[in-house]
């Protein structure tokens, strides 16, 4: 489900293609949400398949841990509306267990992923992108 740019939410749920166009995504446990290029979308190499109205529970914006390539300093990374549209500040490595990396996805990236996810398998592209 396409969120708030450059956000798209991964349901733990395969869904069938001749699903009807609107269908209650509202409850579906979610898998993970990244953000994506958003030629995955436009170029149509995910076509849109439906409509639905965003559930309460993912229109937050989610946080994201990033950490310095060269430092090592770890940050959290999201959105405070209040405070700044895209908001960082430093974090320990406690705050940042359970959070994606932040990174831009390319759609090839998370198709791998989605079939390692529902394989039970672990997915090179967030080994390669995992805090240390």
């Amino acid at each position: 489900m396409v969120l708030k740019e450059p956000l798209i939410a991964f349901f733990d749920r395969l869904f069938l293609r001749d699903q009807p166009e609107h269908f209650e995504v509202g409850g579906l446990p979610v898998a993970f949400t990244l953000m994506v290029m958003n030629h995955a979308v436009t170029s149509r190499r995910w076509p849109v398949v439906g409509s639905a109205d965003i559930p309460e529970e993912l229109r937050f914006s989610p946080k994201f841990c990033k950490q310095d390539e060269l430092s090592g300093i770890l940050s959290i990374y999201h959105e405070i509306p209040e405070l700044a549209p895209l908001y960082e500040r430093y974090a320990s490595p406690g705050e940042c267990i359970g959070l994606e990396t932040a990174a831009v996805w390319e759609p090839e990236h998370v198709e791998d992923r989605l079939r390692d996810h529902f394989r039970g398998l672990p997915n090179k592209w967030v080994e390669q992108l995992k805090i240390t």
